[in-house]
């Protein structure tokens, strides 16, 4: 099975530019006291939020088994980790269409992150 994964690794590759961007806004907003300002507890409320971008609420509550898009407990050793639960799902099944749902399905939560990010760094200058 061939999937495209050109669309996550761009939209990773925006995020870690977002996120570098955020860094050095926040860096320097330290460094020249800017930083602590007003919108500061609304920008922490942003950073503390930004992994809860990363859920799919998009299926029915009885059929939603993962909803961390990126990171969920593999069902086969009960206390492993299993990193694109879904997909790593979907792959062990060899359903390509599922696959490439779920691939979306990351590529728009890692989307959704990034908004997040952009709202942070709008908070943070």
């Amino acid at each position: 099975m061939m999937l495209d994964l050109a669309p996550l690794d761009a939209a990773i590759a925006r995020v870690a530019a977002r996120a570098a961007a955020l860094e050095q806004l926040v860096d320097d907003g330290l460094v020249t006291a800017r930083l602590p300002s007003s919108s500061t507890a609304r920008l922490n409320d942003v950073l503390a939020r930004l992994e809860q971008r990363l859920l799919d609420e998009s299926e029915p509550a009885s059929r939603r088994w993962f909803r961390h898009v990126v990171y969920g407990w593999d069902i086969y050793s009960l206390y492993d980790g299993q990193p694109f639960p879904r997909l790593a799902e979907a792959v062990r099944l060899r359903d390509a269409a599922r696959a490439r749902r779920d691939l979306e399905r990351i590529t728009t939560a890692v989307d959704r992150l990034g908004a997040g990010l952009d709202e942070a760094i709008a908070l943070a200058r």
